[in-house]
């Protein structure tokens, strides 16, 4: 869902309407779609519209199933053609006297009657506008010729659930994309210093996870998937040593494993298999922004995401286990 982004962005257009704007919000919509980050044309629109009162549309998912249904689209939410024409109804419809209120009661309809599933059809004030609610009330079908094939908004034979009314066919369901598997191990380095502190090293800024703080991290390989412990240790130290982010070949021993812990994202699920080992004080320096020593509080409150947690919460009691006995590990 690009969280970590939308609060960067944040940031970002709050540093920028501050700095370029005299820390007025702009009005204009051109303005907010192309300068200030992450406001795209919904954003635009409902700032536009309930802010300023201008007659601008919005396109959410709960306005996105109202049109759907109101006007029976059954094609593919993906296509330009579909979003193209659902703005264009949602353009044509918006009230120019009172367009802030306008969307949201689009908004809420969707939210609250037009819903999902089991939608509240019966109280539903645009009853009689929609063409899927008429369709499915309807007591007998008109008996003509099957012309849908030849309309590329309409909802084909094939895309109908039978097991769902069909005002709740419309919109068209989303195909679901299968998460593909991915195995990662993560290498926790830590040190005492007063308190315990963890190496953390910053992704870069584009792909999975950028910009946050990050363990050290092997993508798996088949064949390291085969390898026995001995030789797995062994290849996740030689690749830790080559990276470059090291200004010197770093002395890590006696690795341990402290578990695994499974992460879903929107299109991985990701398996990580997690190591911990400790290094000596002075054994690793500092010597760029993209990597620091955190200790607990620190780690608990920056730029770390949800796995990254995880995987810490799940080798952190046996880390305080090996530091409260005294070893090295």
């Amino acid at each position: 869902l690009g969280y970590y982004n939308r609060a960067r962005n944040l940031h970002k257009c709050a540093q920028l309407i501050i700095n370029e704007y005299n820390g007025e919000f702009p009005n204009d919509l051109d303005i907010l779609i192309n300068r200030l980050p992450g406001v795209g044309r919904y954003t635009a629109g409902a700032v536009s519209s309930i802010a300023f009162s201008q007659p601008n549309p919005i396109l959410d998912g709960n306005v996105i199933r109202v049109l759907s249904r109101m006007r029976c689209i059954g094609s593919d939410l993906k296509k330009k053609s579909t979003t193209d024409l659902l703005w264009s109804l949602a353009t044509d419809l918006v009230c120019p006297e009172r367009p802030g209120d306008f969307n949201q009661s689009l908004m809420e309809l969707g939210a609250t009657v037009c819903t999902p599933q089991k939608p509240k059809c019966t109280i539903c004030p645009v009853q009689n506008q929609c063409l899927a609610y008429l369709k499915q009330t309807q007591k007998t079908l008109i008996d003509i010729e099957e012309c849908s094939s030849n309309c590329i908004f309409c909802l084909k034979s094939e895309n109908i659930e039978s097991n769902r009314s069909l005002v709740e066919n419309y919109p068209r369901k989303k195909t679901k994309i299968k998460q593909r598997e991915e195995i990662s191990f993560i290498l926790i380095i830590y040190r005492l210093n007063l308190k315990l502190e963890f190496l953390m090293i910053k992704q870069k800024q584009s792909g999975l996870l950028s910009g946050l703080w990050s363990f050290l991290e092997i993508n798996s390989s088949n064949d390291l998937d085969q390898m026995n412990e001995h030789k797995r240790k062994n290849f996740i130290i030689e690749q830790i040593q080559n990276m470059t982010i090291f200004n010197k070949t770093i002395n890590i021993e006696n690795i341990k494993l402290a578990g695994q812990c499974r992460h879903l994202f929107s299109h991985i699920d990701k398996q990580y298999i997690i190591y911990f080992a400790h290094c000596d004080q002075n054994e690793i320096l500092i010597s760029t922004s993209q990597m620091q020593w955190f200790n607990e509080e620190q780690l608990q409150t920056s730029a770390i995401s949800t796995a990254m947690k995880k995987v810490f919460n799940n080798a952190l009691p046996q880390i305080k286990l090996k530091t409260s006995n005294g070893e090295k590990v």
